[in-house]
């Protein structure tokens, strides 16, 4: 029973947590420091991180339309993520700079709306969705001046390629709302933006371990109880570390430095030894990184 103590130190600093709270399948996207695999994160940025990001050297962001091109020589797109990412959801934040400068046309940001990262499988990088922000631009034409508003509806902007710096290409169709009757139903958006903050950032997966049954509750003391471990992870688990961070609790730890590869599984008995007792069983692994908690034990 101390074997996750002494495991839980040993990795302790790994910032790959997650939380399953269902059996089933489950992956989402984590923003990483490393891409140690095109698929494993062995260190991810947190909660509350600030990305920074500006157009590329040398490009423009080109709002293409039927009556008129918008070209901005300077923008800037920033914000902090508002999760870390886990097993059951994708990187999400709201943006909370988003500047067009030196334009050909008149450009204001009227709402910056949200960003959301999800994971492209078998790479390191994410396409990136946007919701909820709204761009004025007013143009002079042979018309005269043209008013139009274009807005984000859960749009697909791009790609966010992970690397040092990482870079978001966004290539958009967006709609309009209804202002000038020149104004194109949509407009295409263009523009490669430099992530100046932080570096190194890649996107990754979550690997994932589930368990059955969950949670695993004991209605006397001294009965034991089998928790199957299944790898539904797309990579191998080497060297397991499982454990009870309660001694109420016994575990025979026949599945320790066990490999699973993917929907291989493990089944570990527990006993209940006091009643009244509540721990959580966990498991972690160094290849993969991983450290998971995820099943409440009650008796």
């Amino acid at each position: 029973m101390k074997y996750l103590k002494m495991f839980g130190l040993a990795v302790g600093a790994v910032a790959v947590l997650m939380a399953v709270v269902e059996a089933g399948t489950a992956s989402a996207t984590v923003l990483c420091k490393n891409n140690k695999s095109t698929t494993t994160c062995s260190e991810n940025y947190p909660a509350g991180t600030e990305i920074k990001s500006s157009l590329s050297t040398g490009t423009k962001a080109i709002l293409k339309t039927e009556f008129k091109t918008v070209e901005c020589s300077k923008s800037t797109v920033s914000g902090k993520s508002q999760n870390g990412g886990d097993a059951t959801e994708s990187i999400k934040g709201p943006v909370e700079a988003l500047t067009l400068e030196e334009c050909n046309c008149e450009a204001k940001v009227l709402k910056k709306g949200t960003l959301e990262v999800h994971w492209i499988s078998g790479g390191n990088s994410g396409t990136v969705t946007e919701n909820g922000a709204e761009v004025t631009v007013n143009c002079s034409t042979i018309f005269g001046t043209v008013h139009c508003i274009y807005v984000t509806e859960k749009t697909d902007l791009g790609t966010l390629s992970g690397g040092s710096p990482s870079k978001l290409s966004t290539k958009a169709t967006i709609p309009r709302l209804t202002t000038n009757g020149l104004c194109s139903a949509t407009a295409s958006w263009e523009a490669t933006y430099e992530v100046t903050s932080p570096k190194p950032l890649y996107v990754a997966e979550v690997n994932d371990v589930t368990f059955k049954p969950d949670p695993l509750e004991f209605t006397e003391v001294k009965v034991g109880k089998v928790l199957k471990i299944i790898n539904t992870s797309g990579e191998t688990i080497k060297n397991l570390g499982v454990g009870i961070d309660k001694e109420e609790f016994e575990m025979a730890e026949v599945c320790n430095n066990v490999t699973l590869t993917k929907g291989q599984s493990c089944e570990e008995s527990i006993q209940c030894l006091k009643k009244g007792a509540t721990g959580h069983f966990a498991v972690a692994s160094f290849e993969p990184i991983i450290v998971l908690d995820s099943v409440l034990l009650e008796c």
